[in-house]
């Protein structure tokens, strides 16, 4: 009887000791794991996830798949995180709390300040073509602050009424902005940022 276990497993509190059948092959099950309804003990070393089945009177071999890794975890938009599991997203996150702090940080570096929604489109929309621009540029600071209330008083603070906002700052002084997902002016931007 060969069936396939579903993905959810639980490691079941007590352990046991059985030999498969010697049919099959002798193979030592050293821990128990519950599949749905079904009692089943895991081999040790068991090969391709073999392991017994027990159901009431009935037994058989049941074969699990191996689980898969645990997936990187990310809290934010879809871009943002199809960026960070690629490892390219080189954009770093700020609040309200470190946000003032990371401008002090870059010195004379010109720093390009993301101010942005999670449902926001436009935002979505250029968020991977700043990506690319972080890389292009490795002497410009990129940062990203979500709109939300938590942040609500660097919003105020800095005067933004659409989004997206980019703020380009230089010695922990604003330079120059840029309303909306307008990239060419962005790029003008940064580059008479980084020749101040």
């Amino acid at each position: 009887m060969a069936a396939l276990c579903s993905p959810a497993r639980q490691v079941a509190s007590g352990r046991s000791l059985v030999e498969a059948p010697s049919s099959s092959r002798s193979l030592r099950l050293s821990s128990s794991i519950r599949c749905a309804s079904t009692a089943v003990s895991a081999p040790a070393s068991a090969p391709a996830g073999l392991v017994q089945l027990h159901q009431g009177a009935q037994s058989g071999l049941l074969q699990c798949p191996a689980a898969p890794p645990a997936p990187r975890t990310f809290e934010g938009d879809w871009n943002s995180r199809m960026l960070f599991n690629r490892g390219l997203d080189t954009v770093k996150a700020v609040d309200k709390d470190s946000l003032w702090s990371a401008l002090e940080e870059a010195g004379d570096k010109p720093v390009v300040l993301d101010m942005y929604s999670r449902w926001c489109g436009p935002c979505r929309l250029i968020y991977p073509k700043l990506v690319k621009l972080s890389g292009k540029y490795s002497d410009v600071v990129f940062l990203k602050l979500d709109c939300t209330s938590e942040n609500k008083t660097v919003f105020s603070t800095l005067g933004i009424g659409l989004l997206p906002t980019f703020k380009i700052f230089k010695n922990s002084s604003l330079v120059s902005e840029v309303k909306g997902a307008k990239y060419d002016e962005l790029v003008s931007k940064i580059e008479k940022a980084r020749m101040s």
